[in-house]
């Protein structure tokens, strides 16, 4: 009987870490702060993203600590 669920356990423990296994990232995320030449952020500024594989452009707007995320980034330089 012990071995039993011995092996039921360790079997339901396989099966749960198998997805975790597969997992792959397919995107990224790439976040910042916009500062003038004197460290100051800059609120509003508009920062542009280009895959220059792919030529793709992405655009974010700085909020107003200076702060920029853009999510959901495909793979690529």
């Amino acid at each position: 009987m012990r071995g039993k669920k011995l092996l039921a356990i360790t079997f339901a423990c396989v099966c749960f870490a198998s997805g975790l296994l597969l997992a792959q990232v397919t995107t990224g995320t790439i976040l910042g702060t916009v500062r003038d030449s004197t460290g100051a952020v800059i609120p509003g500024a508009t920062v542009r993203l280009k895959n220059v594989e792919t030529g793709s452009v992405r655009t974010a707007a700085t909020d107003s600590a200076g702060r920029y995320t853009t999510p959901q980034l495909g793979l690529g330089h």
